[in-house]
C-alpha cells in the first residue's frame, strides 16, 4: 500500500480542512453527494473497477475500503465502471488435461448464456447488456479438474452459477415483481455476495454506476464548460493533452483538436443502447447524443469523483496517482507496471478548472492460485510476470548506465553522452562538426566498453538471474498468473488476504 494506511488520515484531514475553506465547493459537494445516494455528513472514501469478477489484486483494493471506513470514521462506496467493455461474463481458470494431471493450461469458459457471450464478444459495455443466465460448467472442464484434484474450484464455479441465478433480477417494486437488471448490476451484486459469504461486514456502504453521473447536476454543468464555444472546448482540450504528456508512463492518449478540420474531442463516451456500443463524442456530435446517453471518459470520471464525491480514492496500479519511487517499482515487484494514470487527472483539473482534487492512495496485492499436490513447488514463491520483465529491463539498462553498478565511469559516459547530445542537430552541417560528433560517439562507446569489461561478472549476473526467474515462471506456466478471479482463490484465500489488510490498518 502507497502510502501506508497509518498516513492516509493525514492525508485526509489535510484535504478536508482545506476543503472546509471553500464555501462553494462544499455547497457543491453536497449537491452532487446527495444525488448520488452518498452521505454528506461524514468524510467520504471511494473505490472501483470495471464490472467483472475482479483478480486478488482488485479485492484487496475492496478490503481496503471496508477498513480505512472504520479507521477513518467514514462513509464509503464502491464505483462500477460499467460502461466499459469488459470481461464480465467469462473467467480463466488454470485446467489440466486427464493425461496430464500436472500440466495445467490456461482455459477460458462462459460463466453465462450463449447471448451474453456475444454481447462481450461484441465489445458491449455492461451497463447496455442485460442481465444473463449462469452457464453450467463443461462437463469437459469439471471432469479435468476433477481429475487434476481441483475439486474445490469445481464447488466454487458451482456456487457462483447459483449466485449469478440469485442476482439475474433486480430487487422487487411495488410496481412489478422485480426491476430490470444489467449485466454490470448482475456482476456487481454478484462479487458483492461472494466477497461477504468469506468477509462479512466487507461491503461498501454504497455501489455507485459510472453510466448514472451522467444524472447529476455536476456532470451537466462540467460538459456544458467544455461544449460552450468551439474556444472552450480548446482550453479543455489543450488542458488534458498537456497533463497526458507531462505523465508519459501513463500511456494516455490525448485528444483530437484540429482546428482547421473544425473537431475538437471530448473526453466523453456516448452510449448508444441501439447498437449496444460506445462511442467518441466531439464537439459538432454532442448535441445529437441525449445527455442521458453520454458518460465519462476516465480522467473525467475520477475527476469529478475526486473533486466532489469522495475525500480520499483508493486507485490500483494503473490509476494510482500515487506513483511509486524507482526504488519500489524495482525492489517490490507488484508495483513494476504502475501507470499512475491518475496523476493526469490531478493536472488537468488543477490546469482546466483550477480545482485541487482530493488526495488517492495506491493498493494491490499478488495472489497465486495453489497447484495441485503433484504439481510444483508453492505458488507463493514465484516470481511475476512483472518482476521476470523488471529484472531483464535492469539487466538490459545496466549495460548502457554505469551508474546502476556504482562504477567510477558512470561520470564520463554521462559527459560523453552530454557532449553526443550537443552535436545533434539538423543545424549541424560543417565538417568539423562532424567529425567532432563522430569524436565524442567514439569516446562514449570506448567508456561503455571499458565499462562493461570491467563489470562482466555482474552484468552477466544480472542477466542470468532474470533468465532463472524466467525459467522458474515457466515452469508452473499459468499457474504463475496473478490474475485469476478472486471467486476462484475460495474462502481461505479471501480471508488470507483480508487478514493481511486489516494487520495494515492495525484492526
Amino acid at each position: 500500500m502507497l502510502p501506508a494506511p497509518p498516513q492516509w488520515r493525514t492525508l485526509l484531514s489535510a484535504h478536508l480542512a482545506a476543503r472546509s475553506t471553500l464555501a462553494q465547493d462544499v455547497a457543491e459537494a453536497i449537491r452532487f453527494r446527495r444525488q448520488l445516494g452518498l452521505a454528506d455528513g461524514q468524510p467520504s472514501v471511494m473505490s472501483g473497477h470495471q464490472a467483472t469478477l475482479w483478480h486478488m489484486g482488485i479485492a484487496a483494493k475492496w478490503l481496503a475500503l471496508a477498513c480505512a471506513g472504520r479507521a477513518l470514521n467514514a462513509t464509503t462506496a464502491w464505483l462500477v465502471v460499467d460502461h466499459d467493455p469488459a470481461d464480465f461474463c467469462s473467467l480463466h481458470l488454470p485446467v489440466a488435461s486427464s493425461a496430464q494431471p500436472d500440466v495445467a493450461q490456461r482455459s477460458t469458459i462462459n460463466i453465462g448464456d450463449a447471448a451474453a457471450a456475444a454481447s462481450q464478444r461484441a465489445g458491449v459495455p455492461p451497463c447496455l447488456a442485460p442481465a444473463f443466465s449462469a452457464a453450467p460448467l463443461p462437463d469437459e472442464v469439471r471432469e479435468a479438474l476433477t481429475a487434476s484434484g481441483n475439486t474445490q474450484i469445481t464447488a466454487q464455479l458451482d456456487a457462483l452459477a447459483a449466485t449469478l441465478t440469485d442476482h439475474q433480477r433486480g430487487p422487487a417494486s411495488a410496481q412489478s415483481n422485480a426491476l430490470p437488471n444489467t449485466a454490470a448490476q448482475q456482476i456487481a451484486a454478484t462479487a458483492a455476495a461472494v466477497i461477504s459469504q468469506s468477509v462479512p461486514a466487507s461491503a461498501p456502504q454504497r455501489m455507485l454506476f459510472s453510466s448514472t453521473l451522467c444524472r447529476t447536476d455536476l456532470f451537466a454543468a462540467t460538459v456544458a464548460r467544455m461544449s460552450e464555444s468551439q474556444q472552450a472546448a480548446i482550453e479543455c482540450i489543450s488542458a488534458y493533452n498537456q497533463a497526458a504528456a507531462a505523465v508519459p508512463h501513463a500511456r494516455i492518449a490525448p485528444l483530437i483538436c484540429d482546428v482547421a478540420k473544425a473537431r475538437f474531442e471530448l473526453p466523453l463516451w456516448q452510449l448508444d443502447a441501439a447498437t449496444g456500443l460506445r462511442k467518441r463524442v466531439f464537439l459538432h456530435t454532442l448535441g445529437k447524443a441525449g445527455p442521458s446517453a453520454l458518460a465519462p471518459r476516465a480522467l473525467l470520471q475520477t475527476g469529478l469523483l475526486r473533486w466532489m464525491a469522495c475525500d480520499l480514492f483508493i486507485h490500483g496500479l494503473g490509476g494510482g496517482a500515487t506513483a511509486p519511487s524507482a526504488a519500489e517499482q524495482a525492489n517490490q515487484s507488484e508495483y513494476a507496471d504502475a501507470g499512475g494514470y491518475d496523476q493526469i487527472a490531478e493536472r488537468w483539473f488543477a490546469a482546466w478548472l483550477g480545482v485541487k482534487i482530493c488526495p488517492s492512495v495506491v493498493v494491490t496485492a499478488t495472489a497465486y492460485l495453489h497447484p495441485a499436490p503433484s504439481a510444483h513447488s508453492p505458488a507463493a514463491a514465484l516470481p511475476t510476470e512483472q518482476a521476470v520483465r523488471a529484472a531483464f529491463a535492469r539487466a538490459h539498462q545496466a549495460r548502457h548506465q554505469p551508474a546502476l553498478l556504482g562504477s567510477p565511469l558512470a561520470g564520463p559516459v554521462a559527459l560523453a553522452r552530454a557532449e553526443l547530445a550537443g552535436l545533434a542537430g539538423p543545424a549541424i552541417r560543417s565538417e568539423t562538426r562532424r567529425l567532432a560528433r563522430r569524436g565524442a560517439y567514439r569516446t562514449l562507446h570506448d567508456a561503455l566498453e571499458q565499462y562493461r569489461r570491467e563489470n562482466e561478472p555482474d552484468l552477466s549476473a544480472l542477466q542470468q538471474h532474470a533468465a532463472a526467474m524466467a525459467r522458474e515462471l515457466a515452469k508452473v506456466g499459468p499457474l504463475g498468473d496473478r490474475t485469476y478471479s478472486f471467486v476462484l482463490h475460495g474462502a481461505a484465500g479471501l480471508q488470507q488476504l483480508h487478514h493481511a489488510v486489516a494487520a495494515q490498518f492495525h484492526v
